[in-house]
């Protein structure tokens, strides 16, 4: 599906959107083009395709001139976007400014980036703005493939629930998060992991570790308060093997965000000169809310950025 305004413009937005029926982010949709219109701009539209590479041949016929593309959907259409986008190898980012109106069913890098406080009308005034603030990405490095993130990849049980719930998507996708959550950690069975980074080994038995660029996962929760997407970091937060009744404890504390001064949990920073690896073979990735394959893998600091349009 396209459409191209007839009027001419400084800025040519092309709106990138995630086709699958919703009816919120059909209105989301309209309303954002309604304010595109509104300034005279031209525009255009672009609905994502489940492949990366069929995305990327596709968007890649249709960059010449955008100044402004805007993703309409949640992580996961921020994600296929964002790996299907020719970076400039040379300045590892983007000739344009990026924005997202968050559309899905988790909307975690959003409820940071934006605050939980903005409403969908002033985030479109974001959007028709100017204004950017550095994206710094994670980068996922696997056996055959390479996989940037934005928000949270994450390796074990949330990947497990991440697979799990990836047709199964739902308007209230903490909810989905929680339940999911409680009705797998008591089969869950944590397996053997090797974890190398810059400033530490471990060998445990691994329940979660996540590389948090920002705030959130699982539809609101606070996995690591201190992430914030503009700076060059990543916070590692890992959970080994537990009796049960901890794990349901930490699921509780992970809820109400007191989670960080758990004896259970482990964390570190991977600033932009240093790097983890997953070491073990078979565990779980996901990134961003989708499950994306299984390690080993490394994981850092991307040199990989981009101007995302941010409140002034």
């Amino acid at each position: 599906m396209s459409a191209v305004s007839s009027s001419k413009s400084q800025r040519r937005f092309l709106v990138v959107f995630n086709p699958t029926p919703q009816r919120l982010r059909k209105v989301r949709l309209k309303k954002l083009l309604d304010a595109i219109k509104a300034t005279g701009d031209e525009w255009f539209l672009y609905a994502t395709e489940q492949g990366l590479a069929a995305n990327g041949a596709v968007l890649k016929t249709r960059l010449e001139g955008v100044t402004d593309l805007i993703v309409v959907g949640g992580d996961g259409t921020f994600n296929i976007a964002i790996n299907s986008l020719p970076f400039d190898i040379k300045s590892k980012t983007l000739p344009f400014r990026v924005g997202l109106l968050p559309s899905g069913t988790g909307n975690d890098f959003a409820r940071a980036w934006y605050g939980k406080d903005m409403n969908i009308d002033e985030i479109i005034d974001v959007l028709l703005d100017n204004h950017c603030q550095t994206l710094h990405l994670g980068e996922c490095e696997m056996v055959q493939s390479t996989r940037l993130f934005h928000n949270v990849m994450g390796a074990g049980f949330d990947a497990m629930i991440s697979k799990e719930l990836e047709h199964k998507k739902t308007p209230f996708r903490s909810l989905s998060y929680l339940w999911s959550a409680i009705k797998y950690i008591p089969f869950y069975e944590e397996p053997e992991c090797t974890y190398k980074s810059s400033h530490t080994k471990r060998e445990f038995r691994n329940l979660l570790t996540a590389f948090c660029n920002s705030k959130y996962f699982g539809g609101g929760l606070p996995i690591a308060p201190m992430a914030d997407a503009s700076s060059a970091r990543l916070d590692v937060i890992s959970a080994g093997q537990m009796p049960l009744i901890n794990k349901f404890k930490l699921i509780g504390k992970l809820v109400a965000g007191s989670h960080m001064s758990s004896p259970d949990i482990f964390t570190e920073t991977l600033n932009k000169e240093a790097f983890a690896q997953i070491e073990t073979e078979g565990l779980e990735l996901e990134a961003d809310g989708e499950f994306i394959g299984y390690s080993p893998c490394k994981v850092d600091v991307s040199d990989y950025h981009l101007a995302l349009k941010a409140p002034r």
